[in-house]
């Protein structure tokens, strides 16, 4: 019912708002106000972004998405799971910051 639907949103915005909190700690950059689900990540180069991504999707622990703003490429990250708890959260920005490790030059 409503509030069913209530919490689902909720969850989702808060993990939201969890992942872009934790991300930024790490040093990534995240381009959006996170009022609902999405946050749109970007390293401190584009090229670096785009590794990144490459290398996360490669990872298989998350999948996210390519985009762009205003002509900068970027992440898009989308808590779309009711499942999605806090650990998923901090498995992800772990997944982030090994996967920009792996993209950057030896």
């Amino acid at each position: 019912g409503r509030e069913g639907v209530e919490a689902l949103v909720d969850g989702l915005c808060e993990r939201a708002a969890q992942f872009a909190e934790r991300i930024q700690h790490e040093g990534f950059t995240v381009l959006n106000e996170v009022a609902f689900n999405q946050v749109l990540v970007v390293c401190e180069a584009p090229e670096e972004t785009a590794a990144t991504l490459s290398a996360l999707q490669s990872s298989g622990e998350c999948w996210c998405g390519a985009g762009k703003w205003r002509d900068t490429p970027l992440i898009r990250v989308s808590i779309c799971s009711w499942v999605t708890d806090e650990t998923d959260i901090e498995r992800t920005v772990a997944a982030f910051v090994e996967a920009r490790k792996a993209a950057k030059p030896a």
